[in-house]
This record gives structure tokens, C-alpha cells and sequence, in this order.
């Protein structure tokens, strides 16, 4: 092709598009790079950051590499000490220790002659007898009789028949007593006995003579006067008391 071919086959194409397509087409271009542009500088700000990372990695890495050299050093001196003791100092070490595992031999053997007396005691302290236990030789022993047991005895009342209190201290027995007996005027109990009678069932009978007088029934205390003359204290309220 000749380069007029080319020319009018880009003015062809030039004239398929319009301003406007165009100009749509290059702003999403700009977004796009924009987006890209940001992508970018965090992917580079991230691989900064990692790089430093990296190098602190390395760094430390080498610094405990020195520490374990260091560290396997040391251990194969200490290996050596132990296998090949040369110092005066590890001497006395091996023969302290020497030394002790002799006097743990010699307390495990004291240790276990104490141990087989206390189990030969503790045998003997259960195979022995008390000092009055006599059986297996013929010995009958005598037959203990049981203690008795003292009883205390409680009081029987004889006026109530209940346990517990006597005679003297019965309360039916005090009650009746004191409900038959009333204190007289010249302090001579006199004995009578109390009963309850409603009211209008019995027929009082008196034979008065005379207004001032008052007909009092016979009684065994009445029978202290002589002639038909009866003693008696000075007349109350104007009232002789007269015999019946």
C-alpha cells in the first residue's frame, strides 16, 4: 500500500467518531488512570513498608544467628568441662558428691535397722497378753457379778394413790382439810361440812320471840353452859342470842 492509501484510511476512521465519543472515551481513560495512579502509590507505599520490614527481618535474623553461635560455644565448653574436668574446683565437686552418695548408703542402711525393730516391736506389743489374762493354762476365771444398780424409790401417796409426792404434801388431801375447817372468833376451829343447796330448796325454820332475839340452833359447842345459862360474848346490833 502506498501512503496516500494509509492517509485516507485514517481520515476514514477519523470521520467515523465524533467530538463528544471522543471526549467520553479520554475522561473514563483519566478516571481509570487516576484509580490506577492511587493503586500504585499504596502498592509502592506497601512494598516500602515491607522492604523495611525485610531489612529489620534480616538484621535480627543475623543478630540471633550471633546469639546462637555464641550459645553452641558455650555449650561445647561446658561439655567439654563435663567429660574432661580439669580444674581443681570440678576435683572437689566430684568428691563431695563421691562423699555424700557414701553417707546416703550408710543412712539408708541405719534407716532400714530402724525400720525392721519398730515392725519386730509393733509384732511383739501385738502378740502380748495383759497382765491378768491367764487363759491357756488351765485357768478358770471367776464369774464377775453385775453391780447393782441403785434405784431411787419415788413416794407413794396414800390418801390419793399417785406417785410422785407423800401423804403430807397431797394437794386433795390439803384441800379438803382446809374446806372443812374455818377459823372461829376465839380461835377454836370449829368443823362443819359445806354444801351447795340452790337457792329456795330448803325451809329455813326459826322460832323468834320477841323482836331483839334470835333463835340459834343446838350444837355440841353450846353445851358449855350450866342451868340453862348460856355464855356468850356482849350482844351486837341490840340482838340476845337465846337456846333453842
Amino acid at each position: 500500500m502506498s501512503l496516500s492509501d494509509i492517509e485516507e484510511s485514517d481520515n476514514e476512521v477519523d470521520d467515523s467518531y465524533t467530538f463528544g465519543e471522543l471526549q467520553f472515551a479520554f475522561d473514563e481513560l483519566l478516571v481509570e488512570f487516576k484509580k490506577k495512579c492511587s493503586q500504585y502509590s499504596s502498592l509502592k507505599k506497601n512494598m516500602a513498608c515491607i522492604e523495611k520490614e525485610k531489612d529489620l527481618l534480616v538484621i535480627e535474623n543475623e543478630h540471633l544467628k550471633n546469639d546462637i553461635g555464641i550459645l553452641e560455644h558455650e555449650l561445647a565448653k561446658k561439655v567439654d568441662h563435663v567429660f574432661k574436668p580439669t580444674s581443681c574446683n570440678d576435683i572437689a565437686l566430684e568428691k563431695e558428691v563421691e562423699s555424700l552418695k557414701e553417707k546416703n548408703v550408710n543412712l539408708e542402711k541405719s534407716f532400714s535397722k530402724f525400720t525392721l525393730g519398730s515392725k519386730k516391736l509393733e509384732e511383739m506389743l501385738a502378740s502380748q497378753r495383759s497382765y491378768l489374762d491367764k487363759t491357756g493354762i488351765g485357768y478358770a476365771p471367776l464369774e464377775v457379778k453385775a453391780k447393782l444398780k441403785n434405784t431411787k424409790t419415788k413416794p407413794h401417796c396414800t390418801y390419793c394413790h399417785r406417785v410422785g409426792h407423800a401423804i403430807n404434801k397431797c394437794f386433795k388431801r390439803i384441800a379438803h382439810f382446809h374446806s372443812h375447817t374455818r377459823p372461829s372468833p376465839n380461835h377454836n376451829p370449829i368443823t362443819f361440812r359445806q354444801i351447795w343447796v340452790p337457792k329456795g330448796t330448803i325451809n329455813q325454820k326459826c322460832n323468834i320471840i320477841g323482836p331483839n332475839k334470835q333463835w340459834v340452833p343446838r350444837s355440841k359447842l353450846f353445851n358449855a353452859f350450866v342451868g340453862g345459862t348460856m355464855f356468850a360474848s356482849k350482844p351486837q346490833g341490840g340482838r340476845t342470842l337465846v337456846r333453842g
